[in-house]
C-alpha cells in the first residue's frame, strides 16, 4: 500500500468554466499559516517545506539506504532546495574523502525535494538521466548540496545540482537531472 500523501500546505485550485484560479488557505501544524492572495501563495508554495515536512517524506518516500544518509533541509526558495549531507566514515572513502555515490545519492534525492516544493506535495517520478561531473575530493566536512529546477513540463523535468563544502563553500561536484513525471 503506497504511503499517505505528504502535503506541503497549499491547495490551489482551477475553474475551468470561469479560467480563474483560487488558492484556499489551510492550516497545517508544520508549516504555519498560508495566505490567500495569489503573489503570496504563489512565493508560499515554492518556499513552504519545513524540516519536519522533509523528515516526514523522506521516511515516506525513500528507501532506507537513501534515509541512512542524513540529509538535512538547509534552506528552500524559489526553484531550489538545499539539503545538509554530514560527513560520516561510512561514507567516506580512503584519506576521509565522501564517496562520490553518496554524493550522486544525495543529489538525485534533493531534487526529488525541489520537485516535490515545485507541486506543493510529492508526485510519482523516476530519473531518466543524471550527468554527474566530480571537480575534487570533499574531505572533513559535511556537504551542502543544492538542486535548483530548470524546467518542469508535463512529462519531464529538468535540473542542476550543486555540491559544496559546507566550510569552505568550493564547489565540488555538478549534475544535471532529467525526470520522467509519472
Amino acid at each position: 500500500m503506497p504511503p499517505a500523501p505528504v502535503q506541503l500546505g497549499i491547495t490551489i485550485t482551477q475553474s475551468v468554466a470561469r479560467g480563474k484560479t483560487s488558492f484556499k488557505k489551510r492550516e497545517w501544524p508544520a508549516c504555519g499559516s498560508v495566505t490567500s492572495t495569489k503573489q503570496q501563495a504563489v512565493s508560499a508554495k515554492l518556499v513552504i517545506m519545513s524540516p519536519q515536512i522533509f523528515d516526514d517524506a523522506l521516511s515516506a518516500y525513500f528507501a532506507p539506504w537513501v534515509q541512512a544518509l542524513q540529509l538535512r533541509l538547509e534552506s528552500c526558495e524559489a526553484g531550489s532546495v538545499i539539503v545538509r549531507l554530514p560527513q560520516q566514515d561510512q561514507l567516506s572513502r580512503v584519506g576521509g574523502m565522501v564517496c562520490g555515490q553518496a554524493m550522486m545519492a544525495a543529489a538525485d534525492t534533493c531534487m526529488v525535494f525541489a520537485l516535490m516544493q515545485h507541486w506543493g506535495e510529492f508526485r510519482p517520478c523516476t530519473t531518466v538521466q543524471m550527468n554527474t561531473s566530480f571537480l575534487k575530493p570533499l574531505s572533513a566536512q559535511d556537504a551542502l548540496v543544492e538542486a535548483r529546477l530548470v524546467r518542469v513540463g508535463k512529462s519531464l523535468a529538468f535540473g542542476e545540482i550543486d555540491i559544496r563544502g559546507a566550510i569552505d563553500g568550493k564547489s565540488v561536484c555538478r549534475a544535471t537531472t532529467t525526470y520522467a513525471l509519472l
